[in-house]
């Protein structure tokens, strides 16, 4: 008895037809394409979305390792604040004569910000049994042993002892600029100081104030310890500093401020550094609009907008800043 193919010929000329006509119909639905096979393989296979700004962020070694070692304990302090873990609202504040920056964080149920934690400035170079210097598994950001250096060494000052005699650096205040400035860019690899946050100094402020022989050149809150023009808060402190400030950016906060004061702007502070300005006009009134802000601030604890006139002054919310009077 002869074997009966004719079943299997009608399911084969079947499937062929159902084929045909599934290509027909993505050809035609994709708009006659010359390449309508590839076309219609990507209809069904969905592609990744590409990485977005944080995925790039957090994909540097430097920045795993700053969330490895304080993001657990950033969100504790972050929830005890009713903040939440990411924050989408940071701010900086640094005061040059106390030699602390504080971190803002936000919001809280009130809509404002809530103080996250404050950290001495780092402006010397330790001794090779001081790890503030260290990277978390004890290597310097440089590479090289502890015992090596892995910051910059002031240089010392006339007076300056190593007998034990008091070290006058501790008196001398750091050369940062002062300011109303915003963190410009993100850098996950600092080689010396293992991540930095560079802000958009010189602002419009600092350039009618000063000429450019007279200006820094750039300005960074960053880790290690050195006595420079930039913000140095420590290895442990820029790795929870520059995550707050990555995740309120990444969260849709556009820029992030950093305010940088000579010292507490009470009125006091204010009129004694008006007195030692002098017959400095546009000091004084640097000073002035400088406790204008700080006032600000500290009445809302809520970030507040900030522009510059042609002249260089600074203005809140869209209100002009005090001038300095004669």
């Amino acid at each position: 008895m002869r074997p009966n193919y004719l079943p299997a010929v009608l399911v084969i000329v079947a499937l062929v037809g159902v084929l045909a006509g599934t290509f027909i119909y993505f050809s035609r639905t994709l708009g006659g394409s010359d390449r309508p096979v590839e076309k219609a393989v990507a209809a069904f296979v969905r592609e990744p979305p590409p990485p977005t700004w944080r995925d790039d962020q957090v994909s540097a070694p430097n920045v795993q390792m700053a969330i490895q070692q304080t993001a657990t304990a950033l969100r504790k302090r972050l929830d005890a604040l009713g903040v939440g873990y990411p924050p989408s609202m940071a701010l900086l504040r640094v005061f040059k004569d106390e030699k602390v920056l504080e971190l803002w964080a936000g919001p809280t149920e009130e809509g404002s910000l809530a103080l996250l934690r404050t950290y001495p400035l780092c402006l010397e170079h330790h001794d090779p049994f001081q790890k503030a210097n260290q990277a978390p598994d004890g290597s310097s950001p440089r590479g090289r042993s502890a015992q090596d250096g892995s910051s910059r060494a002031a240089p010392r000052s006339k007076g300056t002892d190593r007998g034990g005699k008091e070290d006058v650096r501790e008196k001398r205040i750091p050369p940062i600029p002062e300011g109303f400035y915003t963190v410009e860019r993100y850098f996950t690899k600092d080689f010396t100081y293992f991540l930095a946050l560079k802000l958009d100094y010189p602002n419009a402020a600092d350039r009618a104030r000063a000429p450019r022989k007279r200006r820094h050149r750039d300005l960074f809150v960053r880790g290690g310890c050195a006595f420079d023009a930039s913000v140095h808060v420590g290895i442990e402190g820029i790795m929870e500093v520059y995550l707050v400030a990555m995740e309120a950016h990444a969260a849709g906060q556009k820029e992030v401020p950093v305010h940088i004061f000579p010292t507490r702007m009470t009125p006091e502070a204010a009129e004694r550094l008006r007195a030692a300005a002098g017959r400095d006009r546009k000091r004084a009134a640097l000073y002035d609009q400088l406790r204008a802000g700080y006032a600000l601030f500290e009445a809302s604890h809520r970030p507040f907008s900030v522009a510059i006139d042609d002249r260089g002054a600074y203005h809140f919310d869209g209100t002009p800043a005090p001038a300095a009077t004669p």
